[in-house]
């Protein structure tokens, strides 16, 4: 996370009996931030609203500016799968586990990153019409 400052988190993931998938986020000694959603990417982005909200930035894959998750994704195994994503370019260059990290994260907001996503689409419409 970020706020100017490393926290020290742990993440658990799990998949429970009603089919929904459940992130709790141990934030050391703040507390634990839970979500319960349809996939891992939805319930990933109710924990980065409400992290946002204290003004948090969670560093994960998940939470990188060029990442998203596609539908196809959404629907394979707990939804964890992410592309990261170039401007101008069709498909992704690889696929991420969206609740790793490495060296390459981009941390952005949830709007940030939907704001990007919704440029690389026009990037897609430009070169197509190039």
């Amino acid at each position: 996370m970020t706020t100017g400052q490393e926290r020290q988190t742990t993440l658990t993931i799990q998949e429970k009996a009603d089919g929904l998938i459940s992130l709790s986020l141990q934030v050391d000694s703040a507390g634990v931030l839970t979500a319960h959603e349809a996939t891992g990417w939805d319930a990933l982005t109710a924990l980065r609203l409400a992290l946002e909200a204290q003004g948090w930035l969670l560093i994960c894959y998940g939470t990188s500016l060029n990442v998203t998750v596609t539908p196809m994704a959404l629907n394979m195994g707990i939804g964890s799968v992410g592309s990261r994503l170039r401007m101008g370019v069709r498909g992704g260059l690889d696929t991420v586990d969206i609740f790793q990290t490495g060296p390459d994260v981009q941390p952005a907001t949830v709007q940030d990153q939907l704001d990007w996503y919704q440029a690389w689409l026009r990037s897609l419409a430009a070169n197509s019409s190039a």
